[in-house]
């Protein structure tokens, strides 16, 4: 979709006090808004040479796991039955889909405010050496790489994306051989920045990110920690500055020397990367070009570079097998609302594991 145009393409608008019909931007007031011609292959299609060529995954169907009765007053997150179909608007080739029927809203927003977590999800079995994580009661194991989408009341043109997860393996397998490469480098780079790393041939040795002096939690993040410790939650884009109404959406810049500053700088251009890449790999082609649209339209600010993103980026930091609630505190290290998410948009999660010597290839977790 082209965002270049030419001054004499926008009609000129004389905005009259009285004249609501004139805005050229919104939802109109008082007619049904256009829809967008989701039928037409080459608005809705990735190109046939940014389709996946990994295949059909091997099975039809994702079905949840055993029921269980939560306790008196709460309720359990319960996954849907899921169908996997060709899809040509994911880059996968393939989607997984559900039905998303908007009669229940109410039911479900009631589930949502008593969720509490299932039987099976945290503290696995740990034999002979590694962690075998049992299934989780309600729920479905998801298969990387391919996206998980809803059809709205039964509409087949009309679908949300719901969730996907990928590795690097899955990555490798889907995308295309240059893209997964640089890809792949900027991971690399991004541990690094993260955990830190030794001096090499080709780059300095740095700290992790989280131990540079001035970098603060953000105040969600719990106070009793133990001497020494940097778990919590870090703002690391944006943050919202408090005392007046909603607050001021303002740079999160607490670090004022020119080493700690450029190693988060570094962070979010990594971040900014990889998570295009990711969304791309995600979204339909409709919610991906529809979404970089409206940022580029709207002049929306994103962190790690000028292309369209997020405009937050928060780093969570646990050690060891502590509950993460106890890591970066309750009031985001469990069960929340989140009322200032853009609820438009996916939220992209990287996760990074420090694994212990010896445990590289992920022994550790069965």
């Amino acid at each position: 979709m082209s965002q270049i145009r030419s001054l004499e393409s926008f009609p000129l608008i004389i905005f009259d006090k009285a004249d609501t019909d004139t805005l050229r931007y919104g939802y109109p007031l008082n007619e049904t808004p256009i829809r967008p011609p989701l039928d037409n292959p080459e608005f809705a299609h990735w190109p046939p040479d940014m389709i996946s060529t990994e295949g059909e995954p091997p099975f039809k169907c994702m079905a949840p796991n055993r029921k269980e009765e939560p306790p008196k007053g709460f309720a359990y997150p319960e996954a849907q039955t899921y169908i996997v179909q060709k899809d040509h608007r994911f880059q996968r080739g393939y989607v997984a889909l559900a039905n998303f029927d908007s009669s229940t809203k109410k039911e479900i927003m009631d589930r949502q405010l008593r969720l509490t977590t299932a039987p099976g999800t945290t503290n696995p079995p740990y034999r002979n050496g590694s962690f075998e994580p049992e299934p989780i009661a309600c729920a479905l194991q998801a298969y990387p790489g391919l996206p998980m989408a809803h059809t709205i009341d039964g509409d087949p043109q009309n679908i949300v994306t719901f969730f996907a997860c990928h590795t690097l393996k899955s990555l490798e397998k889907s995308l295309k051989p240059e893209i997964y490469t640089s890809f792949e480098s900027a991971m690399v780079d991004l541990a690094c920045e993260t955990w830190g790393c030794p001096e090499t041939a080709t780059r300095r040795a740095r700290p992790p990110f989280f131990t540079h002096k001035g970098l603060k939690r953000n105040g969600r993040s719990p106070q009793n920690l133990p001497p020494g410790s940097h778990d919590g939650s870090y703002n690391l884009a944006s943050t919202v500055g408090k005392g007046e109404g909603q607050g001021c959406v303002m740079p999160a810049f607490q670090i004022d020397t020119a080493e700690g500053t450029a190693q988060i700088n570094r962070i979010l251009q990594h971040l900014s990367f990889l998570g295009d890449i990711i969304l791309r790999a995600t979204l339909s082609r409709f919610e991906y070009e529809v979404t970089q649209f409206h940022s580029i339209d709207n002049n929306v600010f994103g962190f790690g570079g000028l292309r369209p993103y997020a405009t937050g980026c928060q780093a969570n930091v646990s050690s060891s097998t502590r509950n993460l609630a106890e890591a970066i505190g309750e009031g985001q290290g469990s069960w929340h609302p989140d009322k200032n998410d853009d609820y438009t948009r996916l939220t992209v999660a990287i996760l990074l594991l420090r694994l212990p010597p010896g445990k590289e290839n992920a022994a550790l977790l069965k």
